[in-house]
């Protein structure tokens, strides 16, 4: 059966746990980050090269180091006439950003009406089997006086069995909203994104070999 209470913590820490806004949170900062590489192409761009020569007659001389070559040198590279594209890539990862902001806080706002309609119903289908319990309870109590007048002749065998056909219709609708209670339970898990926990960390090769060793026979 489900708890009595459920940890929801705030919302916040709900936030972190769902899977859809965790996407959409990596896929709005991969977003930024591109705007970043965009606007790092405006600068120039330096790399050094380096080459690696050797000679000799003989292959005995080829290793030596008289016959070695080296050059270093750095490279420029800049392009200062295509601003224009520049602009427009940078314009684009802009608006590729701004979509993927957009999609996280829908993301966010659908993750939050979620749980609220979550809450709403686990709470409603708590209360109502809470009422069904209770007349189960009282409907076994009427079940056993009316045995009682049945057996000193006071109630007729058909108005007991009245009595006990609607004991019956209350434990079925009782079991019924304790699987429909269930089924909300689940839905709260989902919507709040409980039950996940983080991998746990790998031990150290020297702790794994250890426990191996202390296993051996």
């Amino acid at each position: 059966r489900p708890p009595r209470k459920v940890a929801i913590g705030i919302p916040a820490e709900m936030l972190r746990r769902r899977s859809d806004i965790r996407e959409a949170e990596r896929r709005r900062a991969a977003a930024s980050a591109a705007i970043g590489e965009t606007a790092a192409s405006f600068f120039p761009k330096i790399t050094f090269m380096g080459l690696v020569s050797t000679a000799g007659g003989t292959p005995g001389a080829v290793l030596r180091s008289d016959g070695l070559g080296l050059a270093v040198g750095p490279v420029l590279q800049w392009n200062a006439l295509d601003f224009g594209r520049k602009d427009a890539a940078l314009a684009q990862a802009a608006g590729v950003r701004d979509e993927a902001l957009a999609g996280y806080r829908q993301t966010v706002l659908a993750a939050l009406a979620d749980a609220e309609g979550s809450l709403s119903a686990f709470e409603k289908r708590r209360a109502s089997v809470a009422r069904l319990a209770t007349a189960s309870t009282e409907a076994a109590k009427a079940t056993e006086l009316a045995a009682q007048m049945t057996g000193a002749g006071t109630l007729s065998v058909i108005d007991q069995l009245d009595i006990q056909r609607a004991q019956l219709q209350i434990d079925l609708a009782l079991s019924q909203g304790r699987t429909e209670l269930a089924t909300a339970y689940i839905g709260l898990n989902k919507s709040l994104g409980l039950g996940w926990s983080p991998a746990p960390p790998p031990r150290p090769v020297a702790e794994v070999a250890k426990a191996a060793m202390a296993k051996a026979p």
